[in-house]
């Protein structure tokens, strides 16, 4: 779809987990990123600091005016969004939906459903299009778009600056170098509940551990995210983040991936290293690790090889990030 302008993603709200997926896509099309929250525009300064931003109230009428196509990543906004430009009488404006993510949480995902209204829909690749297409709303979309994985571009962009950011601000903090663990679950479940407490507790020494609470867990189970924050540095092998919105870096870094149905599982295909899934359930991600149902079968299994899981990794991240031909 051809424009004068370029697109403009806007960042509506506080909502810091869409910022790794809006920032890195403005830089990949050269063009301003709109941040309404103050303390996500500061972290948009210092994680990304060459893509410029626009930080104010999000105002439709001027955003028409900077492009002709309005990105974000909110499933339901497009909709809603064009809705409000009719009102306006803003009918040269397009609407672009933009994941946050890719993740097997999709294949149930009611919400998946409303993107159907957007005029464009920017794809990772052929992994989103078939799930599209399986809802039936792939026909609804006014047009399609693949940019495959520009955020592990804008990462191995940046790389230098990226990892001695993520060095300071995570890694330094462990006295040792011990084999290091993201434990990073979605918010969707009852998997940090259920397991964050008894994995602190069951942590080896010899290990380290960074776990990464998704930030609509404070929101949903406040009490529970405060219990955990108080572990961050409690032991030199412990690490809480949940303000920290790199995830290329981290995985670079780290030694293995402990999680579920998570988004950031199919960033760390990439890396071919060791994964963990806790949980009892079976979605196609599971088949390229470890599944585990609890919390001291995993610590038996930390050190078991996964060569064998190589090929299946390397499948699934070509069919989630390749373009369709």
């Amino acid at each position: 779809m051809s424009s004068n302008k370029p697109p403009l993603p806007v960042l509506s709200g506080a909502m810091p987990h869409h910022l790794d997926h809006l920032a890195p896509f403005a830089w990949l099309k050269q063009t301003h990123l709109w941040v309404e929250d103050p303390a996500i525009g500061e972290m948009a300064k210092r994680y990304y600091p060459d893509v410029p931003l626009i930080q104010k109230p999000f105002d439709i009428v001027e955003a028409a005016s900077l492009s002709d196509i309005i990105v974000v990543s909110t499933k339901a906004a497009p909709a809603e969004l064009k809705a409000i430009a009719t009102t306006l009488g803003l009918t040269g404006c397009k609407f672009a939906f933009l994941p946050h993510g890719q993740s097997d949480k999709g294949l149930a995902d009611p919400l998946m459903r409303s993107i159907e209204h957007a005029d464009i829909a920017y794809l990772y690749g052929a992994l989103q299009h078939q799930r599209l297409t399986e809802f039936g709303s792939i026909k609804t979309i006014g047009h399609i778009e693949f940019v495959g994985n520009y955020r592990k571009a804008y990462y191995e962009a940046h790389r230098a600056s990226l990892d001695a950011i993520t060095y300071e601000e995570v890694f330094s903090s462990f006295k040792n170098d011990h084999p290091t663990y993201l434990y990073a679950p979605t918010w969707s479940n009852d998997s940090l509940i259920k397991h964050a407490k008894p994995l602190i507790e069951a942590l080896p020494d010899q290990v380290n551990l960074i776990i990464k609470l998704h930030p609509l867990i404070e929101k949903i189970h406040p009490a529970y995210a405060y219990l955990i924050q108080s572990y961050d540095q409690a032991r030199g092998n412990i690490r809480v983040i949940d303000s920290f919105p790199l995830i290329y870096p981290l995985l670079a870094r780290i030694d293995g991936y402990i999680g579920d149905e998570s988004a950031i599982g199919y960033d760390f295909l990439h890396f071919d290293k060791p994964m963990f899934f806790l949980t009892d359930d079976d979605l196609p991600l599971y088949e390229c690790g470890v599944k585990v149902s609890d919390v001291p079968n995993l610590i038996k299994s930390l050190s078991s090889p996964q060569k064998a899981f190589s090929s299946l990794r390397a499948h699934r991240a070509a069919l989630a990030w390749s373009y369709l031909t």
